[in-house]
């Protein structure tokens, strides 16, 4: 781990001299993140972190107030080494002269170079995608075990509380908690969990974080056999997961995959359903680092991760898995989980299936 952080450190100081800037702040928690690690917020759903970071040439500084100092060096960062210079929380400006003190003023902000820095997030280290790994086994098993205690009859709310128990006793944050029960799986491509009572299915989303990586699946339970339309929405949007599992490729052009995902949409008779919902795209230290669209052109490397959901009204297909050299691996899949069979050119393909059960009496 420190050497991983002091070479990304190398990487940094070479961007902000290249600017012929004295140092770089970081203050979004990705960025921060894919540096350190650690939780450097307060709320969940927080895009700036509570602290910052400021790299010059002599020292990496950690900037905070006399709120956050205490927990950050104890609980998040305890080994790192770096320097500190503390701020009362009620003088925002004596951390502005820090800054001044220790560039003379000139400086970058992380928003200001995040062209240069997304491509540093997103094409992950060996030691990055074994913590992905890590991360993703343990959502499916935190889905796993909700889906074994969800039972008919609970409200949504109630089961998304099933849901937030399993993912913190792993050890990661559940940003993102979505449930639908029977009707709302079809009106609401983004369901917050309601009072509503399920009585026949349920569609089940986490979106997980650890030390700002994240992961993302989605997953349906049924309490009797799935309604032939369910099975036809299924097969189709695992279909189009499927293409984009097998086209996401090393040296692809991620917007022309998008393109071909569009054609697939025509072919299956759903010429414009991709219109309702986002596609997903590249996942990392942001929970969609590159949301995929006509203007996307970029390249796919080995390393990097991603989290497509392509939908129809009433399914959603999404897991997340990392592009190798050789083949793409699922990360967010148990074995536990029913699954499904797709041929591609690729050969067979294993994807997860709805989850069919009995009520818990």
């Amino acid at each position: 781990m420190k050497e991983l952080f002091e070479q990304k450190i190398n990487q940094l100081r070479r961007l902000y001299k290249s600017k012929k800037k004295n140092g770089l702040l970081i203050e979004n928690q990705n960025n921060f993140a894919w540096l350190l690690g650690g939780r450097t917020f307060v709320g969940l759903a927080s895009v700036k972190a509570v602290v910052d970071l400021l790299i010059n040439d002599n020292a990496v500084y950690l900037l905070s107030n006399n709120i956050e100092t205490r927990r950050m060096l104890e609980e998040e960062f305890p080994n790192v080494g770096l320097a500190v210079r503390e701020y009362p929380w009620f003088d925002s400006l004596k951390k502005q002269d820090f800054i001044n003190e220790l560039t003379d003023g000139q400086y970058l902000k992380d928003i200001e170079v995040e062209q240069e820095l997304l491509p540093l997030r997103i094409n992950l280290t060996e030691e990055e995608g074994c913590r992905l790994k890590d991360l993703g086994g343990d959502a499916a098993s935190a889905m796993d075990a909700s889906c074994l205690q969800i039972n008919r009859g609970m409200s949504e709310k109630t089961a998304v509380s099933i849901m937030a128990k399993q993912c913190y006793e792993r050890d990661f944050e559940p940003n993102i908690l979505l449930v639908a029960a029977d009707e709302r799986i079809q009106r609401y491509r983004h369901p917050l969990p309601t009072a509503k009572t399920i009585e026949r299915e349920a569609m089940l989303v986490i979106g997980g974080r650890r030390n700002g990586q994240c992961v993302g699946l989605t997953r349906y339970i049924t309490f009797s056999e799935p309604s032939q339309e369910m099975l036809s929405l299924r097969d189709s949007t695992m279909e189009l997961y499927a293409l984009l599992f097998e086209e996401t490729r090393p040296g692809q052009n991620l917007g022309i995959v998008f393109r071909k995902l569009l054609e697939a949409y025509k072919t299956l008779g759903y010429p414009a359903e991709w219109k309702q919902h986002h596609q997903g795209g590249v996942i990392g230290y942001n929970p969609r680092e590159v949301r995929v669209d006509f203007d996307t052109n970029l390249i796919i490397n080995a390393g990097q991760a991603y989290a497509w959901n392509p939908s129809l009204k009433g399914f959603k297909a999404e897991d997340t898995f990392i592009v190798g050299d050789t083949e793409n691996q699922i990360i967010t899949y148990s074995k536990d989980w029913p699954s499904n069979y797709l041929f591609t050119n690729r050969g067979k393909m294993e994807i997860p299936d709805i989850f069919v059960r009995k009520p818990l009496h």
